[in-house]
């Protein structure tokens, strides 16, 4: 450094304050011990003691958060050579990932293009890349903090009891980054709520999460993982004590949702026809795209029936068997009209279509014996009763006939010869039977029955002459087995279109009338929900008695932020409190926890009394097997330096404690880690920015 001050000078003032006894330096102490006969420029600033802290905590997180364009630094310090060793090296430290061997790069970028961060041990938050798509997020206007600033606010060291709990703190080396010394470095303490990375938030959710999935945290905190699931398709339930906390997490949602462009308004007419699917040629057959209709994160020609249905309507009923996807359809349109939900299912368990239409605020009541007649007569007394609109089961009305029918194309493609479409109650087939009677077309179709005889449904609503156009034959597996099949890449819903994939044949029109949001791929980014409940997460099974598909948070760190007085507060618990009621959150989320599925929890080591780690990453990792899960992954996450430059010396020399800035993230797999990564499919990444910049 001496090297590069002597040639080049000093290309940025140090900062200093003026007291009585001179000036005294906020900032540049390094450049100034390297040019002791040297003239410095200082720029004074009129600041008191406590100020000049805060000006040195910030500096240096401010300009962390600054991209970087790593091509350019990467040329920039590659043509530059110092005699002076030492500077060379810290030059050659500052090199950007990625800038060894000419094909270094080129496959680091196609890595980032094709999994959002390169999936290394080590995920770099420090980067341009990182920081740059962060605030894309935070420009979204998320603000996790909120709801935790008052609380920890009130424990700055205002009293006795105060302010020597939290110079204990401040003796072990666990401060937060801002932090502020006076009267000889022990009186007033100033936290701040830590914020949780939304692009690690991304990272989870693409890389270990199903689309569409159902996510729990157990510890939720603030907002952000809550939203960012949302904003990616998921559908999040997190769990917190306080109802503060609750409600600024709900408000931030709230305000956050319309620019994510996930709740698109209603057609202003809906009687007008729906937009046509396109038809895609897939290897030596054709497929009709119905599944590309999107409205509220569901998708499918049931769904268009479902919102012209629903317009104007105060309220939507339904009956749906425990495997059939139109309870959920009828909630998303429910929740995406902002109006109420009651759905009519046999009594049993609930299927993932169900609990993702119960995530949604639907309410579902249950009827033995479950048999249709029942569930259909009983929605429909509900729906009266209510003033509600009924959603008629298996969309048995004129009105799906008809969306449907608009969908037939004026000509199909050139080498077409039959068209093969799955049926379950009939209407689709009727509808598209229509289209070909109004557009004159004479191609044989193939109904291939996944479900119940349509016959007297497709009697009553299909054209008079039905039997001729088209022929019916039973799938062969049973209703309520799952296939797993796709065409080409495109995911073919497990119940209905799977069990076509056997009839395929060359010159097909292989009409695809949904997929339900549960199956694998089954949805795009968007279209997610997010939900924050008040309880004790040893309760889960209580309060969010859900099947899961992910298990994703960030506990307390034992006591080191302090949110509330409740006794069921981690925090406020000693270290055999805190561990045990740990151990038992964990254990009761993962028996939600689907088989073949995920959890990550990030985590990091801190300092109990006398000043020694707690060994947290061992025992979060213990807990998770002894709930049954495997250690599957570990990745490092590396955070800013921020403030920390400013206690390393003083902690080093004081107890040679190494300045922390890394967090750990541990992932673990229930059941088999090959099906789960299948069940999560390929990485799909949202754009935030693209969502800011469509709200306008």
């Amino acid at each position: 450094m001496r090297g590069i001050l002597a040639d080049v000078g000093f290309a940025d003032a140090t900062l200093a304050r003026e007291t009585p006894e001179g000036l005294v330096l906020i900032d540049g102490h390094l450049r100034a011990e390297l040019a002791p006969d040297s003239e410095i420029p200082v720029l004074v600033l009129d600041v008191t003691a406590e100020e000049a802290d805060r000006i040195l905590a910030t500096h240096d997180p401010v300009g962390a958060m600054a991209g970087i364009d790593e091509a350019a630094l990467g040329d920039l310090l590659n043509g530059m050579n110092f005699e002076n060793a030492a500077a060379q090296s810290m030059m050659d430290d500052l090199l950007p990932m990625g800038g060894g061997a000419p094909g270094d790069e080129a496959e680091f970028l196609k890595l980032s293009d094709e999994f959002l961060i390169p999936p290394f041990s080590v995920l770099d938050t420090r980067q341009g890349y990182w920081q740059d798509r962060k605030r894309a997020w935070m420009a979204l206007g998320i603000q996790s903090e909120l709801g935790r600033d008052a609380v920890l606010m009130q424990a700055t060291g205002n009293t006795p009891e105060q302010a020597k709990h939290y110079a204990e703190k401040y003796a072990r080396g666990n401060e937060p980054d801002s932090w502020i010394l006076e009267d000889g470095g022990v009186g007033v303490y100033s936290a701040s709520a830590s914020v949780f990375d939304p692009v690690l938030c991304e990272l989870a959710y693409s890389w270990f999460c199903p689309p569409g999935g159902a996510v729990l945290d157990p510890f939720a905190g603030g907002s952000v993982r809550g939203i960012v699931a949302a904003a990616c398709g998921r559908f999040y339930s997190g769990i917190d004590l306080r109802p503060e906390q609750i409600t600024s997490n709900v408000e931030q949602w709230e305000a956050i949702r319309p620019g994510l462009g996930q709740r698109e308004p209603p057609p202003a007419t809906v009687s007008e026809p729906a937009t046509e699917t396109p038809l895609e040629q897939v290897g030596p057959i054709w497929v009709k795209r119905d599944d590309l209709f999107s409205v509220a994160g569901v998708r499918g020609g049931k769904v268009r029936t479902c919102l012209h249905l629903a317009a104007g309507a105060a309220g939507l009923v339904t009956a749906g068997s425990r495997s059939s996807p139109q309870v959920n359809i009828v909630a998303h349109i429910a929740n995406h009209l902002g109006i109420g939900c009651r759905v009519h299912t046999p009594e049993g368990d609930a299927s993932p279509e169900v609990q993702q239409a119960s995530a949604l605020g639907a309410e579902r009541i249950e009827h033995r014996p479950g048999h249709n007649s029942v569930i259909i007569k009983r929605a429909r007394d509900d729906a009266a009763e209510r003033k509600w609109t009924e959603i008629p089961f298996g969309m048995e009305c004129p009105e799906a006939v008809e969306q449907t029918r608009q969908q037939v194309p004026d000509t199909f493609p050139a080498g077409v010869t039959r068209v093969l479409v799955p049926v379950g109650s009939g209407m689709s087939l009727a509808g598209i039977l229509w289209g070909m009677v109004d557009k004159g077309h004479a191609l044989p179709v193939l109904g291939v029955m996944v479900g119940a005889n349509p016959e007297k449904r497709l009697d009553k609503y299909a054209p008079p002459n039905w039997r001729e156009m088209a022929t019916l034959e039973p799938a062969g597996v049973d209703y309520k087995t799952e296939v797993t099949a796709s065409v080409g890449n495109i995911i073919l819903d497990p119940v209905y279109e799977a069990k076509c994939e056997k009839f395929i044949k060359a010159g097909d029109l292989f009409w695809i009338i949904g997929v339900r949001s549960t199956a694998a791929g089954g949805g795009p980014p968007g279209g997610g929900d997010a939900k924050w409940f008040e309880g004790d997460s040893e309760n889960v099974q209580e309060i969010a008695p859900l099947e899961y598909d992910f298990i994703f948070s960030c506990p307390p760190y034992g006591d080191l932020e302090k949110y509330s007085d409740d006794p069921a507060d981690l925090s406020t618990m000693d270290a055999a409190g805190f561990l045990a009621s740990y151990r038992r959150i964990i254990s009761a989320g993962c028996k939600l926890l689907k088989e073949n599925r995920f959890a990550c929890f990030v985590v990091g080591e801190y300092r109990g009394a006398g000043g020694h780690y707690a060994n947290f990453v061992s025992e979060t990792i213990r807990a998770f097997m002894d709930a049954g899960l495997e250690y599957y992954n570990e990745m490092i996450l590396v955070t800013p330096a921020g403030s920390l430059p400013l206690r390393a010396r003083r902690q080093f020399n004081a107890g040679r404690k190494i300045g922390k800035m890394h967090q750990n993230v541990l992932l673990f797999c229930k059941g088999d880690a090959k099906i789960a990564t299948a069940d999560c499919g390929d990485v799909i990444i949202f754009d935030p920015v693209t969502a800011v910049d469509q709200d306008g």
